[in-house]
């Protein structure tokens, strides 16, 4: 039930990020250049997680969501396309439920989650915690940060402590 509400939360704030960034036919897109990167948590991979690449530069926001590998690709406007050109404050959120493992929350085996969830009423499933410390979740306090350069690979690795 959880992972389900999760997906649709996932799925709500996607598209409000899109419709924000979209502005209607007559917007401006800024250019985009491919970003794409890894994020591991405690030095190992951390999948299904969402990174979002905050502007401080009245660029756009550009997300992305991490495979089983912890590899992102981000996107602005369509999909995979990448991030305008400039610096961010790097945000990486993921919950999970309160009972989930470590194991099943670097996993995106729906089996693997499904068993973290057993055993678990509705009651004690509604209410779901980060895996992730809270500042690296927090666009004013993420430790993390990057610059999208056009000139650039525009590659990078992420380390959660």
């Amino acid at each position: 039930m959880l992972y389900s509400v999760g997906r649709l939360c996932l799925v709500i704030v996607g598209s409000l990020v899109l419709a924000g960034c979209g502005g209607g036919d007559g917007a401006k897109h800024v250019a985009v250049f491919k970003v794409t990167g890894t994020v591991t948590l405690q030095g190992k991979p951390l999948a299904q997680a969402i990174v979002t690449f905050s502007p401080k530069e009245g660029q756009p926001v550009a997300f992305g969501t991490t495979n089983d590998k912890g590899e992102f690709t981000l996107t602005t406007y369509t999909a995979g396309d990448g991030a305008a050109a400039g610096s961010y404050g790097v945000v990486v959120s993921k919950a999970v439920s309160p009972g989930a493992t470590p194991d099943a929350a670097h996993s995106a085996d729906p089996a693997v989650l499904a068993k973290s969830q057993m055993g678990h009423d509705e009651a004690s499933s509604a209410a779901s915690g980060s895996l992730i410390p809270g500042a690296y979740s927090d666009a004013t306090k993420t430790p993390l940060d990057a610059k999208v350069d056009p000139s650039a690979k525009n590659e990078f690795a992420f380390e959660i402590k």
